[in-house]
C-alpha cells in the first residue's frame, strides 16, 4: 500500500476534511463535526446580504440534493472470510424518497476485527486456517492464511503473553489492540463512531439538505478570516440557519459574491437550555460574533 493512500484511508475513518496551501508544502486537517462545534462562534452575515431578488425570506436558489448520496449511505470494511459479514460496516441514513436506494460513499482496504472467542480481551486475527480432513482422529493440520490487512487502536491496557519457539520459552508483555469497543471516546466501529460521532457535520448537512446559493457583499478582512478558519459557519438572519460555506466564488469588494452553502441541519446543533426562549436558540448557549464591515 502506498503512503498516499494509507492516509486517504486514515482521513475517511477520521471524517477529517483537507485543505491545502496555495503557498505552501503544507495541509490542514479538520475535523467533520468541527463545523458543528463552532457553531457558536458562526459569523453574521446578515447585514452583507446583497439587496434581494426573492421574495424576503427566501433562498435565490436552493437545492434538496447534495453530492451522489443515497438514502443509505455505506460505509464497509473490506470483506474478510474470518470475519462476520458486515461486522464494523455503517449506514448514514437520509430521509429522502427521491435519491437513490443505496451508495457506497467508501470500500476501506482494511478487515474489521472481532474479538476472539478462545482468547478473552485479545483480537482475533486468523493467520492460518484448518486444513479439512475427513479423519477425525487426524492431528489437526493448518493452511497459512492471507488475511486482509488490519486497522486497530492501541489502547493503554497490557497483557503477558507466552512465546514458545521449540524448546525455548519466555513470557513477555505487549499492549492490547482493539476495534469496535469505544475506549476514551474512540471506536472503528464505523455505525456505532465513525458515522455518528466523525461524520456528524456531514450527517447535519445532508438531513433534510438545503444547498443554497446566495449573494453577500464580503470584505477582505471577511475573506482573511473565511481562510483563516473555513470550519467556522455563518449565520443569516434571514434565512434563519448556520450555514457551512463550500465554496465563495471571484471575490472582488466591488460587487457581490456568489456563495455556495449546506445548511446545518439545527437536530446536530447544541440544543438551548429547559425554558430559554428565541428565534432560533437561547442567545447565552449559541451566539454569533459580528464581522468587521
Amino acid at each position: 500500500m502506498k503512503q498516499l493512500d494509507f492516509f486517504k484511508d486514515l482521513v475517511q475513518v477520521s471524517g477529517f476534511s483537507v485543505k491545502t496551501d496555495a503557498y505552501e508544502d503544507r495541509i490542514t486537517l479538520s475535523p467533520s463535526r468541527a463545523v458543528l462545534d463552532k457553531a457558536r462562534y458562526a459569523r453574521d452575515w446578515t447585514s452583507k446580504r446583497d439587496a434581494p431578488d426573492s421574495p424576503q425570506g427566501q433562498p435565490r436558489s436552493v437545492a434538496y440534493r447534495y453530492g451522489s448520496f443515497g438514502q443509505q449511505n455505506l460505509l464497509k470494511w473490506a470483506e474478510d472470510e474470518s470475519v462476520k459479514k458486515g461486522y464494523g460496516d455503517g449506514v448514514l441514513r437520509i430521509e429522502d424518497e427521491t435519491l437513490p436506494a443505496t451508495y457506497t460513499m467508501a470500500t476501506l482496504p482494511f478487515a474489521a476485527t472481532e474479538r476472539s472467542a478462545s482468547l478473552p480481551g485479545l483480537l482475533h486475527v486468523a493467520s492460518y486456517k484448518l486444513r479439512e480432513n475427513e479423519d477425525p482422529f487426524a492431528e489437526p493440520e493448518y493452511d497459512e492464511g492471507s488475511p486482509r490487512p488490519r486497522l486497530t487502536l492501541a489502547s493503554e491496557q497490557t497483557q503477558r503473553f507466552t512465546l514458545e519457539e521449540s524448546m525455548h520459552r519466555r513470557t513477555v508483555t505487549g499492549p492490547i489492540s482493539y476495534f469496535g469497543e469505544a475506549e476514551k471516546g474512540l471506536s472503528l466501529h464505523a455505525q456505532a463512531y465513525i458515522l455518528p460521532v466523525a461524520w456528524a457535520g456531514l450527517g447535519a448537512m445532508l438531513t433534510e439538505t438545503r444547498f443554497l446559493k446566495e449573494r453577500y457583499r464580503l470584505s477582505a478582512r471577511d475573506i482573511t478570516d473565511f481562510l483563516a478558519e473555513p470550519t467556522i459557519p455563518a449565520w443569516d438572519e434571514v434565512l434563519q440557519g448556520y450555514f457551512s460555506i463550500s465554496k465563495i466564488s471571484e471575490f472582488t469588494s466591488v460587487r457581490s459574491v456568489e456563495v455556495e452553502m449546506l445548511r446545518l441541519h439545527p437536530s446536530f446543533l447544541i440544543a438551548p437550555e429547559p425554558g430559554a426562549t428565541g428565534r432560533e436558540w437561547y442567545e447565552q448557549e449559541l451566539y454569533t460574533q459580528p464581522t468587521t464591515p
